[in-house]
């Protein structure tokens, strides 16, 4: 997660706008599907809060899963 916050930081938004996205992705169940290992999940609810398009590929990729 502490690399979706750098990613989030880094589009410049207000602060305000922020803290929303932070909300939405602490409320979203992408935490219990990276204890399952549900990497389409976690792809799905990145995209849908982050309005970005990121496969389940990439999720592995960027945590650097194997």
């Amino acid at each position: 997660m502490g690399k979706l916050r750098k990613e989030i930081l880094s589009r410049g938004l207000a602060q305000e706008e922020n803290s929303t996205i932070f909300h939405e992705l602490v409320d979203s169940p992408i935490l219990e599907a990276l204890s399952r290992k549900d990497w389409k999940a976690i792809a799905l609810n990145i995209n849908k809060i982050l309005h970005t398009r990121i496969s389940h590929d990439d999720v592995t990729k960027y945590l650097k899963v194997e």
